[in-house]
C-alpha cells in the first residue's frame, strides 16, 4: 500500500515549500498592518498573520522531523501511470488504511486553516471559502495534518495553474455526498463525470468531502485520465510532485481523491473520506513525557522572581536570540551560550539563580549530553529541557542513559515551553 504520509523526500520537500510560501506571504501580511496606522484592521491583520506564521511553522516542523527521521524509502506506487495506477488501486483496497482517522469537523477545520490557505494563493488569485450549509454536512474520518496537506497541495496547484493559464478565483468548500458503491477510479459508474485513483476501502455508505474549484481553463481532457500520475504537470514549471502524493495519503485516511471539471469551466480537485458517525471528541491536553528524571521540586521559585536566569545553550545565533526574546517576554533572564565550553562557564558563574536549563540535542560537532551530565552531576534537580528538530522517540534514544527532565521539539511555541516549565513549578 502507498505509504500513509508519502514520505517520499521530494514530496516533503514540495509541501514544506508550500508551508515556508505561506510563512513568506504571511509575514509581509503582518508587515504591512503593522507599517502603517495602528487601526484596528491594521492590528487585525497582523494579528491574523501571525497566527498563520505559528501554524505554518508547526506544520512545517512536522514534515521536517518526517524527513529527519524517515529511512530511505522505495519509489511510491504513485509513479505508475495511467491503467497500470487504476488496476493497482482494487488492490490495494484489501489492505488497511495507515492512518488512525478521527472525527474531524469540516467547516472548523477549514476556519482554523483559513489564513494558511489563503497564504498560499497569495495575490494569484480571489481566495474564498463557502458559507457552511444548513444543515451542515456530516463530520468527516481524517487525520487532520494528512488532509491539511492534501488541502494545501490542491489549493496551491490552482493557485500555480491561474496564474499561468488565466482565472480570478479558488473556493474551498465541504460537501456530503454518498458513496455511490463504487467511486473515482473504478471501473463502474463515474458519477457526475470524475476521474480519480484509489477507491475507498468501504463503498455505499456516506462520504464527505473537501472540493477545492478554480474558475480557470481546467484540465486538457487528454491529460485528465492520468492527472494524478507522477510528474503530471500542465504548468510550465510544475513538477507533478503534489497531486501525485495525494491519492496515497487520501487513501491512507481511508478515502479517495478525485478531478472533475467546473461549470461552465475550470477544475474541481476534491479529496474524499468517509462520514463520522460520531461528532469529534474535544481534545483533552497531551499528557507530558514521563522521561526517568526527578519529580519536579515542591515550591520551585516563579518567573517573577527577581533575578531568576534560564540556561540557553544553541550553537545557532538566530536560535539563541529567538529563544532569548521567549524567556525574557516570560520573565526570566536569559543566559545564552552557543558552545559546551561556553556553557559550562555561564553555569559555573550563575549556577545560584538558574531555573532551568534548556539545552540544543546538538551542539557543534556532537551532543550535549557531556553538558548534562556536568549539570546534573553539579545540581541534580536542576530541570534539563532537550530541545531538538528530530523527533522525541530518536532523541530519547540518542540520550539513552543521560538524565534529562523534558524534550521540547523544535520550533516550539510559548505556550509549549510554558506547558513544560509549568510542570517544574516555574511560570505560574
Amino acid at each position: 500500500m502507498p505509504s500513509a504520509r508519502s514520505n517520499d523526500p521530494a514530496a516533503l520537500a514540495h509541501d514544506l515549500n508550500n508551508l515556508l510560501l505561506a510563512i513568506v506571504n504571511a509575514s509581509e501580511a503582518a508587515e504591512a498592518g503593522l507599517s502603517g496606522p495602528l487601526t484596528e484592521q491594521n492590528a487585525a491583520l497582523a494579528r491574523s498573520g501571525l497566527q498563520t506564521v505559528v501554524l505554518a511553522a508547526q506544520q512545517a516542523a512536522t514534515l521536517a522531523r518526517a524527513i529527519m527521521d524517515a529511512p530511505a524509502a522505495a519509489a511510491p506506487a504513485a509513479e505508475k501511470d495511467g491503467a497500470a495506477a487504476q488496476e493497482a488501486a482494487p488492490a490495494a483496497e484489501a489492505a488497511p488504511p495507515a492512518l488512525q482517522a478521527k472525527p474531524v469537523d469540516l467547516p472548523a477545520f477549514l476556519a482554523t486553516h483559513r489564513n494558511l490557505f489563503a497564504a498560499l494563493v497569495g495575490k494569484r488569485a480571489l481566495f474564498e471559502l463557502d458559507p457552511v450549509s444548513d444543515p451542515p454536512p456530516p463530520h468527516g474520518l481524517a487525520d487532520p495534518s494528512t488532509l491539511s496537506r492534501v488541502v494545501g497541495n490542491f489549493i496551491k496547484n490552482a493557485a500555480e495553474a491561474l496564474a499561468e493559464h488565466g482565472g480570478t478565483r479558488i473556493r474551498v468548500r465541504v460537501v456530503a455526498r454518498q458513496w455511490g458503491g463504487r467511486v473515482p477510479g473504478d471501473l463502474g459508474p463515474a458519477p457526475e463525470g470524475f476521474v480519480g485513483t484509489t477507491p475507498p476501502p468501504t463503498a455505499g455508505r456516506d462520504g464527505v468531502a473537501i472540493e477545492v474549484v478554480d474558475d480557470g481553463p481546467g484540465v486538457p481532457p487528454d491529460v485528465a485520465p492520468t492527472v494524478f500520475s507522477r510528474a503530471r504537470t500542465t504548468k510550465a514549471t510544475g513538477h507533478g510532485i503534489g497531486l501525485s502524493e495525494a491519492p496515497a495519503m487520501a487513501y491512507a485516511m481511508g478515502g479517495c481523491v478525485s478531478y472533475r471539471p467546473a461549470e461552465p469551466h475550470g477544475s474541481v480537485f476534491a479529496v474524499w473520506m468517509p462520514a463520522a458517525k460520531e461528532a469529534p471528541v474535544a481534545e483533552k491536553p497531551a499528557e507530558p513525557p514521563k522521561p526517568a528524571a526527578p519529580a519536579p521540586r515542591p515550591g520551585a521559585p516563579r518567573a517573577a522572581e527577581p533575578g531568576a536566569a534560564i540556561l540557553l545553550v544553541d550553537d545557532d545565533p538566530g536560535i539563541l536570540q529567538a529563544a532569548a526574546i521567549l524567556f525574557r517576554v516570560m520573565g526570566f533572564q536569559p543566559l545564552t551560550a552557543t558552545s559546551l565550553e561556553d556553557a559550562v562557564t555561564a553555569f559555573n558563574a550563575n549556577a545560584a539563580r538558574i531555573r532551568a536549563a534548556v539545552l540544543d540535542a546538538n551542539v557543534g560537532d556532537g551532543t550535549s549530553a557531556p553538558l548534562l551530565d556536568a549539570i546534573k552531576g553539579s545540581v541534580p534537580t536542576l530541570p534539563c529541557i532537550i530541545a531538538s528538530g528530530y523527533s522525541e522517540q530518536k532523541t530519547a534514544t540518542v540520550f539513552a542513559g543521560h538524565r534529562y527532565d523534558a524534550f521540547l521539539g523544535k520550533p516550539y511555541t510559548r505556550s509549549e515551553l510554558a506547558g513544560i516549565l509549568a510542570r517544574f513549578s516555574l511560570v505560574r
